[in-house]
């Protein structure tokens, strides 16, 4: 029996930023790899989003050093028009303007060896083959050395980042399968493929066809990964004992764009299947376990966003271990807040996802019928939440780009008007009370709660007031001091006396505060955690 403070399971970005970054706490870390790498993974294409992180972990010049191509956005044939258009990431993100078209050997690779840079120690060739749990509670695995000798490794945590093996989610019972995402994909790699036209050559290239989507990836080698998404339980009866090469090439051929990108290309690569595509396990995180990655949850690739997802839920799961050696009763609090952390990137990538399938209408087809949106196909809350995130975005966001090129469904865009048509109309009135505003009377919209619970606060969870509002499953982190003029929002007090009392109760400058008050009053306005302003 060997033990450690924490047990990672999968050695892919998510357990290897998990791992990474809890060793640098100074916590002892074994993390369990059944293959040896490099080792081949689908999911080339990243996001920006996963910069920072890649900049947390101290891996972005060994990244950018690798050679990977730089994407700059996405090109697509999908939503009202048959012909390809395109989105860049600098349309909306000024700082990361571009992400990387991986390798994901080289990319995992690099990971891995940064994890065993910070001490964590790294065992390949090892297979889990026994979870230790008793009433949900999770104590250790049971391991298998690759001469088979058989190890109980045991530890106050085990995260499991095993990808779409999800050990402890099946080990437990805990995933719960998504009725709308009945996809299947095959894919392969190809060699001379023909570039996309500058500036996009180095951009994912996605397009809809009759019975599903195909996707094409640039990579630096001079490969290209290709992939066709079709329907689960049409494409299972088709499969069955076909020759998966000749699969592929039908469902090529459907997309005419990517079909002439192959015209003199070659495959490289046995073509691969996978199946079953979207998932969540019903607990992220438990007495004794923490589920990351695939091993949590899996969306539809339509959005490449498996990378940035795991290695997300990585920089998650490191602040709560930190937080659980720091302070076992908030660790138990900050359960809810890591799943609801993680569970709403989730959700926003699947009813994305879920809208934009709805709103392609370049061909009708089975596929496509069978995949149109009606108001009780989006689950309420994570459709409201989405809602509003899309509504706070630019004209150019991605979201909003799927919608202006598809046809998206009446009440998801009269949804985002009706908040935007709100929050314009109170950006106006705020103009006009500009000048006389610590005179304005606030009062809270009657939903709205303040709590005080763990938040994420750089590398661990913290305690911080919090507000919430009908709308938002996650809530305002606020300061102190906002928090403070709560009790005095009774629809009497102006501002001007708010500032005032909190100034006595507090004994700070009122000239100190006033600024960082009405500020705050006027975004809560703006966003309706206010309900009025009484002039």
């Amino acid at each position: 029996m060997e033990k450690f403070d924490v047990i990672i399971i999968g050695g892919g970005p998510a357990g290897s930023t998990a791992a990474t970054l809890i060793a640098r706490q100074g916590k002892s870390v074994i993390l369990i790899e059944k293959e040896y790498f490099p080792r081949d993974h689908i999911g080339e294409s990243l996001l920006p989003a996963s910069l920072p992180i890649l900049e947390t972990l101290e891996v972005h010049n060994e990244i950018e050093a690798a050679g990977f191509l730089k994407k700059y956005g996405a090109t697509m044939v999908w939503g009202a028009s048959p012909d390809p258009w395109s989105w860049y990431f600098s349309e909306t993100n000024r700082k990361y303007t571009h992400s990387y078209q991986v390798v994901r050997s080289t990319f995992d690779q690099i990971l891995l060896n940064n994890s065993i840079k910070a001490g964590v120690d790294v065992r390949e060739g090892h297979q889990v083959t026994k979870i230790h749990h008793e009433n949900n509670h999770v104590s250790g695995i049971e391991i298998k050395t690759p001469d088979n000798i058989t190890i109980d490794l045991i530890a106050p945590i085990t995260i499991d980042a095993s990808g779409q093996s999800a050990i402890i989610a099946r080990n437990m019972d805990l995933l719960v399968w998504d009725d709308f995402f009945q996809n299947l994909a095959v894919y392969g790699y190809f060699n001379n493929a023909k570039p996309l036209n500058m500036p996009d050559e180095n951009n994912i290239f996605i397009e809809a066809h009759s019975e599903g989507w195909n996707w094409l990836i640039p990579l630096h080698t001079g490969s290209v990964s290709v992939g066709v998404v079709v329907d689960s339980s049409k494409a299972a009866q088709e499969l069955y004992g076909a020759d998966l090469e000749a699969f592929l090439n039908k469902y090529v051929a459907c997309s005419p764009h990517i079909a002439d990108l192959l015209s003199n290309a070659t495959l490289n690569t046995p073509p691969q299947a996978v199946r079953d595509w979207s998932y969540a396990a019903n607990s992220f995180v438990g007495d004794g376990y923490i589920l990351v990655g695939d091993a949590a949850c899996f969306i539809d690739p339509l959005f490449s966003s498996g990378v940035h997802l795991a290695m997300n839920a990585g920089v998650l799961a490191s602040a709560y271990v930190n937080t659980l050696f720091l302070d076992k009763a908030l660790a138990l609090e900050s359960r809810a807040i890591y799943t609801k952390l993680y569970r709403q990137q989730y959700e926003h990538f699947r009813e994305l996802a879920k809208l934009f399938y709805s709103s392609n209408r370049t061909t009708d087809s089975y596929f496509w019928e069978t995949r149109k949106l009606t108001p009780d196909a989006f689950d309420l809350p994570a459709r409201t939440a989405f809602i509003n995130a899309v509504a706070g975005q630019p004209a150019k966001g991605y979201e909003r780009v799927v919608i202006d090129q598809g046809e998206a469904p009446d009440f998801i865009v009269n949804a985002i008007r009706q908040i935007e048509d709100d929050r314009n109309h109170r950006q106006l009135e705020i103009e006009t009370y500009i000048q006389n505003f610590h005179n304005c009377i606030p009062k809270l919209d009657t939903e709205v709660t303040l709590k005080n619970e763990p938040i994420l606060d750089d590398d661990q969870f913290i305690k911080n007031y919090v507000i919430y509002t009908k709308n938002r499953t996650i809530g305002y982190p606020v300061s102190n001091l906002i928090a403070a003029s709560f009790p005095y929002i009774d629809g009497i007090n102006t501002i001007e006396t708010i500032v005032h009392e909190i100034s006595i109760e507090y004994g700070i400058d009122t000239d100190t505060i006033i600024p960082s008050i009405t500020d705050a009053f006027k975004i809560m306005y703006i966003d309706g955690i206010l309900e009025t302003f009484i002039l």
